[in-house]
């Protein structure tokens, strides 16, 4: 409910006081307050005192304080988009509180303008050539044009279009043929106030005996020399209307619609012996592809699966050349690639929905196994009952700074990875601190960022119009500090911030890519970044484990965001400390290991070379290999079909934990028994006769 005094304030003229004497009994105080007069504006435009004007207040009484604070309060009329009224109650009050003026300035937004039509196009005449004039009484003319865009200070509600032929309404538009004589076209615009606008484009179509005849409707490539040498020029027919004196053209760009190919209106002009004082016309469309992908690099060849492949990025060309165009491939320039024919393949796309792509290959002739995290690893039971279990994980140590997936997080929007970290946007709106508590939970923190490259990215990903990042001064006022102790080397902040209003200490990022700083209670998306993980363990027991006696196996999974990924086969020997291994200063080399097996009645030592304990048992790590083995039905139940391009020695089956609970010879194409399986998750390690380790997962339905 409004204060019906309040609404007698409204009618009161501009300068109208309101005197509140809030101290009873006090003398009366020269305390005076000067509302800004009353003012209309459109419904878009702001009403911060900026705009609408600011009340000014004097105090000519010292008894009154010296000091003044003015603020203001404001009430709407009603809801109308179209016309509104916003009562604003202007309060200036002294230092001590003891007291206040008040008044009341009226603004009122009002919709009264119309729309209009921008690019509205000219009327239209065309001269049109009539082969046989005795036989036919009409011809017809293609008449394209622009359609007009119309804009409004509010919104657009609709925009109609009449055509109108001989006083009846018919269905053409722009693109179409048009019969000889006046035809019509009229657009009507109006906005959600009812505010409305018209124009009038006129076709004439005029048939006569002169005959102009165009080259046909040709498709050219990308770039390609457009000029009548190439395309075509029109011919004439002496007799009727003389010669043809001289003859131009026209181009026009049809952007009516941008998915597809450009289409290019060329309309000749010619001008008669007979007629000099006109113009004859015909047209010709010339078509185009809008979108090209231009240098594509070219094929290369490889030595190995180890080699780094460097490329430069093709270019993509789109006309009109504002429109927005996205690059984007299936490698990136310095990825590794598996033995074989790959190919790479880069897609452009712009705003309109167009693509265009290119492709070349890479062969890598052959497959080298990076030994550097295969190992056999034997621990010495520390007590009588178990062994501790520690060694050095295997590690990643390719170029590649696109992280690999780490999959669906509830709650949160994957935005890709960059320079080593991975980004998610939260679903979820929360406060700075529940953000912080949020982010740690999931195994990341808040965004920090370290460049204006990682700030484009990061914003290009925005799916809100803000979002927080890990900055703060929360600690101290005017010091901002990333939350994990990055130093603050780069920023980006809005215009005229951050400014501290109502003590706001945590930091947002906009879509624009502008920082603004924020009061604690605000309510936000944030960006969570992880570090990129690029070795994951997929089974076996985890360091620090405590192990029995007996044989285990770790499987590593080594993956980056550019298409490489090889798992690392680890096998572990528990044994008792009575059994002693050498140590091996230099692994790359041939040399003596001293093994040494003791027991009650005799001592046996047998040296054998590092070369031969590697062949009998060498864990090697094995890239994408499932064109190498395939299994099938996955998942399965009873039987799993094994079908492998090589020849196949033996495999094993092992557990999540690492526990070797299955191993029989195999032949080429076999079937193996997995009913006995309990329902889960299980690597399958298959020998070939080379000795070499190929490892797949299946699951057990």
């Amino acid at each position: 409910m409004k204060n019906t005094n309040f609404f007698l304030l409204a009618s009161l003229s501009l300068l109208t006081l309101l005197v509140h004497n809030n101290n009873l009994g006090a003398q009366d105080c020269d305390l005076l307050i000067y509302c800004p007069a009353n003012v209309r504006i459109q419904p878009t435009e702001s009403i911060l005192p900026s705009r609408t004007g600011e009340a000014t207040s004097i105090n000519t009484d010292d008894d009154c304080g010296l000091a003044i604070s003015i603020s203001y309060v404001d009430e709407l009329s009603s809801d109308n988009e179209c016309n509104q009224t916003i009562y604003r109650m202007w309060s200036a009050e002294n230092v001590s509180g003891t007291e206040s003026r008040s008044c009341v300035q009226t603004i009122t937004r009002q919709d009264f303008q119309h729309p209009f039509f921008n690019n509205f196009p000219n009327d239209i005449v065309r001269y049109v050539s009539n082969e046989d004039s005795i036989t036919t009484n009409e011809c017809t003319e293609r008449i394209t044009w622009m359609a007009p865009q119309a804009e409004d200070n509010h919104r657009i509600k609709f925009i109609n279009r009449t055509t109108m032929h001989n006083d009846e309404i018919v269905d053409l538009k722009s693109g179409d043929f048009f019969p000889f004589g006046l035809t019509t076209v009229d657009y009507y615009v109006e906005d959600y106030c009812g505010n409305n606008f018209s124009r009038r484009l006129t076709i004439n179509v005029i048939c006569t005996d002169c005959v102009l005849v165009c080259p046909d409707d040709i498709h050219v490539d990308f770039n390609v020399d457009m000029s009548p040498e190439n395309t075509g020029s029109p011919s004439a027919f002496d007799g009727r209307c003389g010669s043809l004196d001289s003859i131009s053209y026209t181009d026009e760009l049809d952007l009516s619609n941008c998915l597809g190919n450009l289409v290019y209106e060329r309309r000749f002009h010619g001008v008669f012996a007979d007629y000099p004082d006109r113009s004859f016309s015909c047209l010709q469309r010339i078509t185009t592809p809008s979108l090209v992908i231009l240098d594509c690099p070219v094929n290369q060849v490889v030595a190995d699966n180890t080699t780094n492949v460097y490329w430069e990025e093709p270019v993509a060309l789109s006309i009109p050349s504002s429109n927005r165009i996205t690059l984007t491939s299936n490698y990136s320039s310095g990825s590794t690639f598996p033995q074989g024919n790959n190919i790479v393949t880069f897609t452009a796309r712009d705003i309109c929905g167009n693509i265009a792509q290119c492709s070349f290959e890479v062969r890598v002739e052959a497959d080298l196994i990076n030994t550097s995290c295969s190992r056999n690893i034997t621990i010495e039971m520390s007590t009588d009952e178990a062994a501790i279990l520690d060694f050095d994980l295997p590690t990643y140590d390719g170029l590649c700074e696109s992280c690999p997936s780490s999959g669906f997080i509830n709650g949160f929007v994957r935005a890709g990875s960059f320079e080593g970290s991975e980004y998610y946007l939260s679903r979820d709106c929360m406060t700075y601190p529940e953000a912080q508590i949020e982010a740690t939970n999931r195994g990341g923190h808040l965004a920090t960022i370290q460049s204006s490259e990682e700030n484009a990215y990061i914003a290009k990903e925005l799916k809100v119009g803000n979002a927080f990042i890990g900055l703060s001064d929360v600690l101290n006022e005017g010091q901002f500090v990333w939350e994990d102790g990055s130093e603050l080397s780069y920023t980006n902040w809005y215009s005229k911030q951050p400014n501290n209003y109502n003590n706001q200490d945590f930091v947002a990022i906009m879509k624009s890519g502008y920082w603004n700083d924020m009061e604690k209670d605000a309510s936000l998306s944030f960006v969570m970044e992880k570090t990129c993980n690029y070795v994951q363990q997929e089974s076996g027991p985890a360091l620090g484990s405590l192990l029995a006696m007996g044989s285990y196996t770790s499987i590593y999974k080594i993956e980056d965001g550019c298409g490489y990924k090889e798992y690392c086969v680890i096998d572990i020997e528990v044994v008792r400390p009575d059994i002693t291994v050498g140590s091996i200063e230099n692994p790359s080399k041939s040399i003596d290991v001293e093994l040494a097996t003791k027991d009650s009645n005799k001592e046996l030592e047998t040296t054998i070379s590092l070369e031969e304990l590697s062949n009998k048992s060498n864990s090697k790590l094995t890239k994408d290999l499932s064109s190498a083995l395939k299994l099938y039905p996955n998942p399965a139940r009873d039987i799993l079909f094994l079908e492998c391009s090589t020849t196949l020695e033996s495999v094993q089956v092992i557990s999540q934990q690492g526990q070797e609970i299955l191993s029989q010879s195999i032949e080429h194409y076999k079937e193996l028994d997995i009913s006995a399986l309990t329902k889960g998750i299980y690597f399958l390690r298959a020998i070939t006769k080379e000795g070499e380790r190929i490892v797949e997962r299946f699951i057990k339905a």
